[in-house]
């Protein structure tokens, strides 16, 4: 009877020492910066508002990958540029300040579009602009297409506003300031 006993305590203790190995993952997981969420467009894949944006996988200029997906549940926001861009150079303080006021509740996506530009005018533009956001790269292999051919850019500046789920929402050539991301930020996004 004894032993019956002491079996029944062993059991209950393994039981919930498995409980609260179980639970510590579970949460542990649940909380982990590492976890992102990934966006689930469902529709036609287009460069037109209401269609699933093309995703895309870019590195940026410290060698961290992004993918435009990897939304972790936020809209995400892109500027397709180049260093010898006028009006890139014009926007560029607006966007630093962009990203500055919304970095926590938009993702920025800066992708240099690179046939023009070599690593050096690349640095030395963020350098020049004290961009301190991450810049992408668009640097298609030999036979694959480039993220500017896959959204169809035909001019830089170009700015995309894509939601958490990977709609597009706002595609227009052109650059932009502080005062019309609000805009629209107001009213794409709230």
């Amino acid at each position: 009877m004894e032993k019956r006993n002491r079996f029944i305590v062993v059991l209950i203790a393994l039981a919930i020492i498995g409980t609260l190995i179980y639970n510590f993952a579970v949460s542990k997981e649940q909380s982990s910066p590492t976890t992102s969420k990934k966006a689930l467009c469902e529709g036609p894949v287009g460069i037109k508002p209401g269609n699933c944006a093309p995703n895309f996988i870019t590195q940026a200029l410290t060698g961290e990958k992004k993918e435009l997906y990897e939304t972790n549940g936020k809209p995400t926001y892109i500027n397709f540029w180049a260093s010898w861009c006028g009006p890139c150079k014009s926007e560029a303080p607006d966007i630093q300040k962009m990203y500055q006021t919304h970095k926590d509740d938009i993702n920025f996506v800066l992708l240099n579009v690179t046939s023009g530009d070599d690593i050096e005018d690349i640095q030395g533009f963020v350098m020049n602009y004290k961009l301190t956001m991450p810049i992408y790269l668009d640097q298609p292999k030999q036979n694959e297409k480039g993220i500017a051919t896959q959204y169809q850019i035909s001019g830089v500046p170009t700015q995309v506003l894509v939601d958490a789920k990977g709609k597009i929402l706002y595609f227009q050539p052109g650059p932009i300031d502080e005062q019309k991301f609000a805009r629209l930020k107001k009213q794409y996004l709230n």
